[in-house]
């Protein structure tokens, strides 16, 4: 199978893998949630995590890219990104930019339990040899369409704040912010299809035109904040 390889700097791996595994289902009873989305292509390294109750969606610009694809990432690995994605750096020698090379390799649709693969290596430079890597299975799996919920939130009308919202689910955003300086944007919106229900919030972290996150989260029930 042909394989797909991009190169992004090691903190923008980390960044992914966090803003991720903030979003990500921990009950176990829909596995695909346990998984991030990745989608590799020209607009660079995309990360799509929810739990159902939240949607994460983070931004990577790539430094290589060879070929294209969309593969379902396991938790395991993702937590391993976070672990090792500091082996490199340096404070004392700011030319020195760690970086990640991912590769994955596709499930094979002719075999029945082939998952496919992923290969995930951190080297201190491109063109040192000193690196630590990662190999394990990719997710095989149908991962729901949120995106488009996070397509119709940006666009909904905004009103009043909700009255019901979880905080902690809220907090968990911060991990999306790339860096101190750049703010959170919150919106409050209108249900799509009913004006009297209470609409998801809209969270983004963009600068300069360009959006590195963005998440939504679907307020608390009546019933559930009894």
């Amino acid at each position: 199978m042909k394989r797909t390889s991009v190169t992004i700097e090691a903190g923008a791996a980390r960044y992914l893998a966090e803003g991720s595994l903030a979003a990500m289902n921990r009950l176990g009873w829909y596995p695909t949630l346990n998984t991030a989305r990745i989608t590799i292509g020209k607009d660079g390294v995309q990360a799509v995590a929810t739990d159902r109750y939240r949607v994460h969606v983070i931004n990577a610009e790539t430094e290589k890219r060879s070929g294209e694809g969309v593969f379902l990432l396991p938790e395991a690995a993702l937590r391993w990104i976070v672990k090792n994605a500091g082996t490199f750096s340096s404070r004392s020698n700011r030319a020195v930019k760690p970086i990640a090379v991912m590769q994955f390799t596709p499930a094979d649709p002719a075999v029945q339990h082939d998952t496919g693969s992923v290969q995930i290596t951190f080297k201190r430079d491109e063109a040192l040899d000193e690196s630590v890597t990662y190999t394990g299975p990719l997710f095989r799996g149908n991962f729901p369409p949120v995106e488009r919920l996070v397509d119709e939130t940006r666009v909904a009308d905004e009103v009043a704040a909700p009255r019901n919202l979880n905080l902690d689910y809220l907090a968990s955003m911060r991990v999306l912010a790339p860096a101190r300086n750049v703010p959170a944007r919150v919106r409050f919106t209108e249900a799509k299809h009913n004006h009297a229900k209470q609409g998801a919030i809209h969270v983004s972290y963009a600068s300069n035109g360009k959006v590195y996150a963005e998440a939504i989260l679907q307020p608390v029930r009546e019933e559930d904040a009894d």
